[in-house]
Parts: structure tokens; sequence; C-alpha cells
């Protein structure tokens, strides 16, 4: 394979049906040992599920406006 080839690792056609508030987490582990190749994915659509504050911060960084998050946030509101 080179670099931005993708190849089907697993399919979740053998889990058949799986409640909707799951998460999806892989990691693909590399033989080189560095960092793992992961993927989060939610089993619903974002607006669908509850998440914790994730405590924003912004913060002027000459032009730019930089904003961080402890954990995901979703629509945030930059008012």
């Amino acid at each position: 394979m080179t670099q931005g080839d993708t190849v089907l690792v697993d399919d979740l056609a053998d889990f058949r049906f799986f409640s909707k508030d799951c998460v999806l987490f892989a990691a693909l582990c590399r033989e080189d040992e560095e960092e793992p190749l992961v993927c989060v994915d939610y089993v619903d659509i974002e607006r669908h599920l509850e998440f914790p504050e994730p405590n924003l911060k912004s913060e002027l960084s000459g032009d730019e406006l930089v904003i961080t998050a402890e954990r995901f946030a979703r629509c945030t509101d930059c008012r």
C-alpha cells in the first residue's frame, strides 16, 4: 500500500443491530511501534447524543481567534 490508500479491515454487518447509544472505537496498531491509527465514530448523529461540557477557552493570538476544548464540542456558539 502507498500513502493515502485505504483498505477495509472489518465489516460491522456481523454485529447485526446494536444500540444507537454506542460509540465505535478502533485502533489499528502498527508493526513499527509508531503511534497507532485511531478512529472514533458515533452510531447515531451527534445532535441526538449528550456530551459533557467541553470547557471552551478562547484567546486572541495575533490576528487569529484560538478556541480550545477539554472535550468534544458540538455546535459551539462564539458570541
